[in-house]
């Protein structure tokens, strides 16, 4: 039976970037043989279960990316007929263990950002001997070499990809689970916007504090509008993100405004059903200088589309294939567009109706199911 392989360097986190690989993985185990590496396994086998995916039939194994160091393990090693790697850059974070071998780059992230993310790592490097480093670069060529092929989430992600990768490219967007959410039409949802996002305390942020200031100053300006905001979305334990989470509560002290983090699926679920605008801001007057800190393509917009919501989302990265302005959502440029679009929606103007319902059908093009079949018909272009 052939053998595939799938790793990822990433810990289990609640994310769009875990669901993609861990969908990927389940679409596969019915017709081959899955084999499923990462530093921590069991965590993975957990956040299946969390998000709902079926992985019963494939095997976890737990592989560190630390034996890059131990390299000439790894040389001229075949392991899977095919290996899938997911990695945030065209420089893979491991040599090819297939007989093809496939790089899932979620973003090229610039090589500045990654070194700031992953300094313990940088400071291993720089206590090597001269030999052993220039082993380390051959073997890093080696890696590069070896992977000819990649999928990406988004056209956004694919452009910037180009510039830096000469093997083929792929888009095949995530996949969105619809099967646990509701579609509720716009005349029965409340007055409420809905932000859904990891809270993220770096550059990667999703722009929380800012939509609550803009809130702040959207309730101040227009005292009359009868308005709530929820801002939701997954925290962890490191340092920074809670410190960010906590000064994001504290922001929205004394207003209608709601920060609740990791809730559960089916407490999101009615979040989505009963709000009437999705608000989001990620890559805010950072697009052009850093790409990266836009949104590759925007999971959480889709579901609050599938609901009924009508997004009104920044006008970059991937909300841009998402969204056409004024048919199923608005992009905004300015704070104050941004302002005008959600009075217009909490107003009542005579198309949105029409636009909800535009936004409902459109989110059916990201449905896991489409996902599925196109990972399936790729692997098999490579057997």
């Amino acid at each position: 039976m052939v053998m595939i392989g799938i790793y990822t360097p990433f810990p289990a986190n609640i994310g769009g970037g875990e669901r993609y690989i861990m969908t990927l993985a389940s679409a596969l185990q019915e017709d081959y043989e899955v084999e499923f590496l990462s530093s921590n396994s069991d965590a993975y086998c957990m956040l299946g279960q969390i998000l709902d995916i079926d992985l019963s039939k494939i095997t976890f194994r737990d592989f560190s990316v630390k034996s890059i160091f131990n390299y000439q393990h790894y040389l001229n090693k075949t392991e899977y007929d095919i290996f899938i790697c997911m990695c945030n850059s065209t420089t893979p974070p491991i040599l090819g263990k297939g007989g093809k071998n496939i790089l899932h780059i979620q973003f090229p992230y610039r090589v500045e950002y990654l070194q700031s993310i992953q300094k313990s790592l940088i400071s291993k490097i720089k206590a090597l001997t001269k030999s052993t480093f220039k082993s380390i670069i051959q073997y890093q060529s080696l890696a590069n070499e070896s992977y000819t092929f990649s999928i990406v989430n988004s056209e956004f992600t694919k452009l910037h990809l180009e510039q830096q990768f000469s093997g083929a490219i792929e888009v095949i967007n995530p996949p969105v689970n619809l099967e646990n959410l509701e579609y509720v039409p716009f005349k029965s949802k409340k007055n409420q916007i809905l932000s859904v996002g990891r809270f993220v305390g770096d550059q990667d942020s999703k722009c929380q504090l800012e939509m609550i200031r803009w809130f702040k100053e959207l309730i101040d300006t227009y005292p009359q509008l009868d308005l709530r905001y929820y801002c939701l979305g997954g925290v962890s334990s490191t340092t920074p993100h809670r410190d960010y989470f906590q000064q994001v509560k504290d922001e929205a002290r004394g207003y209608p405004i709601y920060v609740l983090s990791n809730i559960k699926l089916k407490e999101l679920r009615k979040f989505y059903s009963d709000s009437k605008i999705f608000w989001h801001a990620k890559g805010y007057q950072v697009e052009r200088l850093y790409p990266e800190f836009c949104e590759h393509f925007g999971i959480s917009t889709v579901e609050a589309m599938y609901s009924g919501c009508v997004p009104v989302t920044y006008k970059a990265g991937g909300q841009e294939e998402i969204i056409r302005d004024g048919h199923n959502g608005f992009l905004w440029k300015t704070k104050e567009i941004l302002f005008q679009r959600t009075i217009e929606i909490i107003s009542g103007a005579d198309n949105l109706e029409t636009i909800s319902n535009n936004a409902h059908k459109s989110a059916f093009n990201y449905s896991k199911n489409i996902f599925e079949e196109k990972v399936r018909n790729l692997i098999k272009k490579f057997l």
